[in-house]
């Protein structure tokens, strides 16, 4: 009876006809076994000086990958597959393949949170899967998750790991114009070498289709949506009839302004009301008592800055952040939900009358302990959608500031508008909200209750799409036939610059050459020979001093 292992190769791959790596790789690809590449460029100090690994930052990868074997050297498929046959290993079908898009590598709470999730409920659903990132970091990546991890403009890696795929899977909240008209070079970004905006998106939709493999848009969110060239690009990537499953009804009706087939969308929920609640008996919690407060009389705040933001949104958070100290004795914890959060946080306790009383969480970099405080807190004071979320999954009132529309949507969604506050709200109209929420906390926790148990059914059902998906997918991989020299941005910029350099040389040599014409030159002599007779009266003019 035949076994399929999961192998990891330590390995840079050259993707490209008789080449020993890429063969070894398609080999045991093509063979039906779960194979990963760890390229030691992606991941600086994975292999030491002497060219071991370096084991503590591999056991990240181990645990999660749990591969059956890990090859370092030269080892053939043969080698490595008549090792692997001695043992016991393996398992009796092929390990399912995920590749999922998404802004994971920046410690930006919500997307890492989120991708955890989906990783956890595909090892849960499909025993032996494993999950491949299209992300910012590796190396963070590899770190935090355990996962490996290429780069959006690696197009010939995330090729090669779409071949076979069950799916590929885009998440949170990615489909949004503002960086495609400023960061990108518009509508013709698409046929560059797009990185992850919409342009990146849609490419890698066309990639995934060229490959068979199926395209769920899982949970995401959408919003502002608005440019022209933007809405075309979306459109064009739903030609391909991906599933479309959004997190709120607003993404839903952008996706539709911009063209795309009802068909192929569907409502559901954020996939972050799958949280789950650590124990109380937890290192998370272990970690949480530590700070020696009682946390039914503390209120969690997440804010971040934002394009457009009043110069009096810090003044007015500030007086009503205070007035919850005076009026309802709550202690503010602050939690970064990113790193740049911490100037805002900082900004805030400074302006506070009874800055004293709060705490300084830091970055929320730890799931169980972030997750475990939004849960045990009285309140949030959440500019991060992520924290309102989160807070209101365990029944949690939250105060939300709508600077963007998918805060307003969630709110909507969670029958809480009156708890929100725009970024030009005073100190006065916080104060009115904040007492509204204390005075009806009872209800607010029912109301809560109700519908996160609704948005926890339908970030269910968004995942039994995506089960349908693989379901009816065809995954088996396909031998690649690579038609050019896959060359990088840093090769190429290389050539370029040995392309200046011997422009150079052949311009010093010429200059040399046109110099030594001078000197044989007789206006060259003639001119030599006028100026030394001054030469010498300025010399024996300095010896004689």
């Amino acid at each position: 009876m035949a076994r399929y292992y999961r192998i990891a190769l330590i390995d840079s791959i050259t993707y490209q006809k008789d080449n020993r790596s890429w063969e070894r790789f398609e080999a045991l690809k093509l063979a039906g076994h779960g194979v990963e590449v760890l390229d030691p460029a992606n991941y600086p100090g994975l292999l030491k000086k002497d060219g071991t690994v370096n084991e503590a930052m591999l056991e990240p990868f181990k645990r999660t990958f749990n591969p059956d074997y890990i090859a370092t050297g030269n080892e053939s498929a043969e080698d490595i597959l008549t090792a692997l046959e001695q043992t016991t290993l393996g398992q009796a079908e092929p390990p399912k393949h995920f590749v999922v898009f998404g802004y994971v590598g920046k410690d930006n709470f919500g997307d890492e949170l989120i991708f955890k999730i989906i990783c956890d409920q595909v090892r849960r659903r499909y025993p032996g899967a494993f999950v491949t990132l299209v992300g910012h970091d590796p190396a963070a990546s590899l770190k935090r998750h355990g996962v490996a991890a290429v780069t959006p403009l690696m197009k010939a890696q995330i090729d090669t790991a779409l071949n076979g795929a069950a799916a590929l899977i885009f998440m949170a909240g990615i489909m949004f114009d503002e960086p495609f008209v400023q960061w990108t070079a518009g509508k013709i970004d698409l046929f560059l070498n797009p990185h992850s905006e919409l342009a990146g998106q849609t490419a890698l939709t066309l990639l995934a289709n060229m490959n068979d493999t199926p395209v769920v848009y899982l949970g995401i969110g959408a919003g502002p949506l608005a440019h022209p060239d933007s809405k075309k690009i979306v459109k064009l990537a739903s030609l391909t009839q991906p599933h479309f499953v959004t997190r709120d009804s607003r993404t839903t009706d952008l996706l539709l302004k911009a063209g795309v087939d009802g068909s192929l969308v569907e409502t559901k929920a954020d996939l972050a009301f799958l949280s789950e609640l650590p124990g109380y008996s937890s290192e998370a919690a272990l970690k949480l008592g530590r700070l020696n407060l009682d946390l039914k009389q503390c209120a969690a705040v997440a804010l971040r800055r934002c394009t457009g933001m009043p110069a009096t949104f810090d003044q007015a958070v500030a007086a009503t952040l205070d007035y919850a100290v005076k009026r309802y004795a709550l202690t503010p914890i602050f939690l970064d939900f990113a790193p740049e959060d911490e100037e805002i946080h900082d900004r805030v306790i400074s302006l506070m009358q009874h800055g004293n009383t709060a705490v300084r969480l830091g970055l929320a970099s730890d799931f169980d302990e972030a997750i475990l405080l939004l849960a045990s807190v009285r309140l949030a004071f959440a500019m991060r959608l992520h924290c309102s979320i989160i807070a209101n999954c365990f029944n949690v009132p939250s105060i939300g500031f709508d600077y963007l529309d998918k805060v307003g949507a969630f709110y909507r969604q969670m029958g809480r508008e009156s708890s929100l506050l725009g970024l030009d709200f005073t100190d006065t109209q916080g104060r009115q909200v904040l007492d509204a929420v204390m005075a009806h906390e009872r209800q607010e926790k029912e109301l809560l209750r109700a519908h996160a148990e609704t948005n926890r059914a339908l970030a269910q059902e968004a995942l039994d799409i995506l089960w349908q998906a693989v379901s009816d997918g065809e995954s088996a991989p396909r031998p690649q036939q690579r038609y050019y020299r896959v060359e990088s941005v840093d090769a190429r910029s290389a050539a370029q610059l040995k392309a200046k350099l011997a422009a150079a040389e052949k311009e010093k040599s010429q200059l040399k050459k046109r110099l030594k014409q001078l000197k044989n030159s007789s206006t060259w002599k003639a001119g030599h020979a006028v100026t030394a007779i001054p030469r010498a009266i300025k010399r024996a003019l300095s010896s004689s001093k």
